[in-house]
């Protein structure tokens, strides 16, 4: 529904396109005039980032529910199958909801960004119960409290 009207404006030749970062997006939405009638107006649209309505508060707030799950040796998987998935912490912190396919790939998204900015890292942790180690996702480089603001 949110994509309904939505269009991107580019060269029709695929090699002079700007890249999909810099493309220019419109969405026709109706409009009343003062005879009564409607009619389709283009207006500006801006595509949402995958970071609106995050904070660094909560990015730090995952690195500590990352710590505090290492620390006690129940460190979060990096795989999605996994019941221990780090996603599901992320999608609880950020009151985000993983049965919606949209919300979960926003999820898997903000991770591998997080992943590439060294807020988080994969690591291979020994397991207590199979005795062998697994990919896990610990705390990389920490968000101090004053970037933060707390």
């Amino acid at each position: 529904d949110q994509a309904r009207g939505l269009f991107r404006v580019d060269d029709g030749k695929a090699n002079l396109a700007p890249p999909a970062s810099d493309a220019v997006y419109r969405r026709m939405v109706g409009v009343q005039i003062e005879n009564g009638e409607w009619v389709g107006v283009c207006t500006a649209f801006k595509m949402p980032d995958l970071f609106d309505g995050i904070t660094v508060r909560h990015t730090r707030a995952v690195q500590k529910a990352v710590s505090l799950a290492e620390k006690e040796q129940r460190a979060f998987r990096v795989s999605p199958q996994s019941k221990d998935w780090i996603g599901a912490e992320v999608a609880r912190i950020l009151d985000l909801d993983l049965e919606k396919p949209q919300e979960k790939a926003r999820v898997k998204a903000i991770l591998k960004k997080w992943l590439e900015t060294k807020v988080l890292k994969k690591e291979d942790v020994p397991d207590p119960r199979s005795g062998r180690d697994v990919p896990c996702i610990i705390v990389d480089q920490w968000i101090t409290a004053e970037e933060a603001g707390e």
